[in-house]
Parts: structure tokens; C-alpha cells; sequence
């Protein structure tokens, strides 16, 4: 194993995986980095530069595509760039206004820095017993491609009213504000939300998908702050994870929940804090398949399927597997978006809309199969 004190010169995008690309950051102009590389070469180990220059990458994402654009009620344009906190919130409450026939907007909590936690239910209103679903986007901070996707689905179901016939969506497009934020003014690859840490004030945040009350902090999450896994204090200590927990329990009760991640191309399902299979776990993973059919059929993209400690990794205080557990939702899935890792977190603005085709193609299959089985 290669070692030296190289914190601040590389990181590991994901973690080391021979299904998957691991991406690596390396700062090439620091002796540290530069050894870094000499050691990959000495030892044979295979790779290839993808970006030359990150920083350039960064602020490609934050460029708008019309000069003084800013977020509006246009469907048409939203959906080519990446937006801020402030854009991604004032629209979707715009939005919601816009349709309030069938969207109801509620604020189901707000962070250490006081910003709004932001949901949605959409339905229509008639005497059809109607499945609620619940779709929640941004846990992570540095997944970009996860609130655009929220948004973009949640344009979908406002103007093609016909998938409320038979469910109710409960959406929440950006569970991180904070974290969120601080990507885009400061670290872009920050991942945790932005508590501040009495034990350990140098290292701020916790990891919101480790937060949650299942098997909390026994596998794949830890009690350093510095961690970038940090489980934090207790379960449930962080004001995000409690908004979605009261939200799901007191408001959308729901049969199927989706988590929106990015990168890796995968469709998800519990446990992932144990490789215990669940009691459906042959439903779970014949709709998940059918999913990954249907995505290769429409779009010619290859996803993977499966139980996520098989797939990925052992990891305990998962929003989706909280939900399947203890909030009784039927069916949880996580779904990691584009790429396989050519990008990682940096997907360009062009493939917004061709991810958020994939992730609603595997949402509305697994919902329309699960219907008719």
C-alpha cells in the first residue's frame, strides 16, 4: 500500500471497487501528488487522466447556458445547467404555485444554518385509492445530478398528470441545503451536511445517509468527525434526517421510497447493513431488473441491479433501508445515476436530461410492474 501523509493532494471519489471505476483526485503539481502517480507506474496499477483540470471542470458546471439567466417558471431552460440553493428553491415553489390544483408545498424542516427544508405532494384530487411514493434527492452534498433530477421528475409529474392516476408523489429535491451550498461557494466535493462539531470543531458535518436509526453506526459509517462517513452523535441528531424521517412517518406514508445518488449506474435495493436478504427480496430484485431491461431497451445505457451489501458495500444508517424497515415502506431503492465514472460527481450539464430519463424510466417501471404483478 502506498503511504504518506497526502490528505489534502489525492481523494478517493468512491470507494475502491473492481466493478467500478475509482475515481481519484490528484493534485499532479505537488510532490506528494506526483509520487502518488510514480507509484501507480511502478506498480503496474492501470489508469488514465479523465480531466486534466478540475477546477475548469467546476466552473463549467456553474456556468449558465443563457448569459443573466436566472430561475424562472421556463420548463424549457431550467433543465440545461445545474442551479444554486436559492435557484432550486424559489423554482420549485414557483412550480409548485404554478400547479397548485395538484401540488401542495410544505416546509418540513430547516438546517443548523436556518435554511428551509423543502417538500412536495402531488396528486390529484378524486375518489381512486391512490399508493403513496416518496422521491428524495441531495442527501449528498457533492451529487449535483441528484437535485436536477428531483427537479426534473417533478416537472414531469406536474404537466403529465396522468401518472397521479393511480399514486401520490411526495418529493424532496434537496435534503442537504447546507452541505449543498457549501459546494457550491466553497469545497465542490463536499459531501456531509454542515453541523459544527463541539468535540472536534476542525472537522464539520455529518453523513445524513449514516444518520438514520437502523443498525446506526455498526457497519461502513463511522464515529470520527473528521470522517467522511461520519454516523454523527446519535441517530437522528441532524435536523435533515429528522424533517425526512417526520415527513415520511406523519405525512407521506409511503409503499415505495426512492433515493436519488449519483454515480455508478445502479438500481438498489435493502439491506445494506447486512447481507441478510430481506423477506422480498425476490420482488425487490425482479422489479429492479426490469428496470435495468427497460433503461437498455430506451436509452442504451447499462445499469446494474441488486442488494446494495452485494452490489456495493456493508453500510449501516441508510435512509432506504430506514425506510423499509421501520417506516414499513414495501418497496426502497436507491438509484445511482450517471456515470460508471468518467465524471464521478462532475457530470456535464448536457447529460441532466438524459439522467433524469434513466432514473424516471426505473421509477416508473418499478411502479407499473409492482401494479401489474
Amino acid at each position: 500500500m502506498f503511504s504518506c501523509s497526502i490528505k489534502s493532494q489525492i481523494e478517493l471519489w468512491n470507494k475502491p471497487d473492481v466493478n467500478l471505476s475509482t475515481l481519484t483526485a490528484v493534485n499532479s503539481e505537488n510532490d506528494k501528488g506526483r509520487a502518488f502517480l510514480s507509484f501507480l507506474r511502478a506498480n503496474n496499477v492501470q489508469f488514465k487522466t479523465v480531466a486534466k483540470n478540475l477546477t475548469y471542470l467546476i466552473e463549467m458546471q456553474k456556468q449558465q447556458p443563457l448569459r443573466g439567466f436566472r430561475a424562472s417558471n421556463s420548463f424549457s431552460t431550467f433543465h440545461h445547467s445545474y442551479h444554486n440553493f436559492e435557484d432550486i428553491i424559489t423554482t420549485f415553489s414557483s412550480w409548485c404555485q404554478q400547479y397548485r390544483d395538484v401540488c401542495k408545498l410544505m416546509k418540513i424542516g430547516k438546517t443548523h444554518e436556518n435554511r428551509p427544508i423543502l417538500a412536495a405532494t402531488i396528486e390529484k384530487e378524486n375518489s381512486n385509492q391512490k399508493k403513496s411514493v416518496l422521491i428524495e434527492c441531495g442527501i449528498h452534498a457533492r451529487e449535483w445530478i441528484a437535485p436536477a433530477i428531483c427537479m426534473c421528475i417533478f416537472q414531469t409529474l406536474l404537466q403529465n398528470q396522468q401518472n397521479l392516476e393511480h399514486h401520490t408523489f411526495h418529493m424532496v429535491p434537496l435534503l442537504n441545503p447546507d452541505g449543498y451550498a457549501f459546494s457550491w461557494r466553497s469545497q465542490r466535493l463536499w459531501r456531509k451536511n454542515r453541523r459544527v462539531n463541539a468535540r472536534n470543531p476542525r472537522c464539520s458535518g455529518v453523513d445524513l445517509n449514516r444518520n438514520f436509526d437502523i443498525n446506526f453506526c455498526r457497519v461502513g459509517a463511522s464515529k470520527d468527525a473528521c470522517s467522511e462517513v461520519y454516523c454523527g452523535p446519535f441517530a437522528f441528531s441532524e435536523p435533515e434526517s429528522k424533517a425526512l424521517r417526520n415527513f415520511i412517518l406523519n405525512t407521506a406514508k409511503p409503499y415505495a421510497t426512492f433515493h436519488i445518488h449519483s454515480y455508478g449506474q445502479l438500481i438498489i435495493h435493502p439491506h445494506g447493513y447486512t447481507r441478510r436478504k430481506p423477506p422480498n427480496a425476490k420482488n425487490l430484485n425482479a422489479l429492479a431488473k426490469r428496470a435495468v431491461k427497460n433503461i437498455k431497451r430506451n436509452r442504451g445505457r447499462s445499469y446494474k441491479s441488486g442488494q446494495t451489501s452485494s452490489i456495493l458495500y456493508l453500510s449501516s444508517g441508510g435512509a432506504d433501508d430506514w425506510a423499509f424497515a421501520k417506516a414499513k415502506a414495501s418497496l426502497s431503492y436507491t438509484i445511482e445515476g450517471r456515470d460508471n465514472g468518467n465524471y464521478g460527481f462532475m457530470l456535464p450539464q448536457n447529460q441532466i436530461l438524459p439522467a433524469c430519463t434513466e432514473v424516471w424510466i426505473a421509477i416508473s417501471t418499478i411502479l407499473s410492474e409492482n401494479k401489474n404483478s
